[in-house]
């Protein structure tokens, strides 16, 4: 009858609220986990070009010296001031990315932008680690078709449509 067919297709929508939570879950965590390491690697990123500049500015000291003992010609003091300046531009250029993905972070973590804590610094702790060991693709896939939400959101699907059909043939 109506009435258990209804029964029975609320009990699938509510595993269906269920594996939309999951889905919606499962977006939020891995935007988050995107843009914690995208902090990581913008602050590692800085410090390179930081380093870079540094070792600019000490080869401008060094070819400046050799100018000033007659060793270099005065020419070679502009080819350094050029890597000089676009090692300055690359740094600020990565200062921007560091504020941006920091930016990102702070909006998927706090929901009000004029939060106390949105003026703190974050600075990521976690390294990237590697783990070399073997993963049987066949088990990891099987794992992975099984613990879709939307995939079960789609069976769930089917099974409701399964419901009116026996519902619906049992009414003719």
């Amino acid at each position: 009858d109506n009435n258990r067919r209804q029964i029975r297709i609320q009990k699938k929508r509510l595993e269906q609220s269920d594996a939309d939570f999951r889905l919606r879950t499962i977006d939020v965590i891995s935007r988050v986990q995107q843009a914690y390491w995208e902090l990581g690697f913008a602050l590692r990123d800085q410090q390179n070009q930081l380093a870079n500049l540094n070792l600019s500015r000490e080869n401008l000291k060094r070819v400046e010296a050799q100018i000033a003992i007659g060793t270099k010609a005065p020419l070679e003091r502009a080819e350094v001031q050029t890597e000089l300046a676009n090692r300055e531009a690359a740094l600020l250029i990565s200062v921007q990315n560091v504020s941006i993905a920091e930016n990102n972070l702070k909006q998927l973590m706090f929901k009000d932008p004029t939060a106390p804590e949105w003026g703190a610094q974050i600075t990521p702790t976690d390294t990237p680690k590697f783990d070399s060991t073997p993963v049987n693709l066949n088990d990891v896939l099987k794992e992975a078709r099984e613990n879709r939400p939307e995939l079960r959101r789609l069976r769930l699907d089917n099974d409701i449509n399964a419901i009116d059909i026996q519902y619906f043939k049992n009414q003719t």
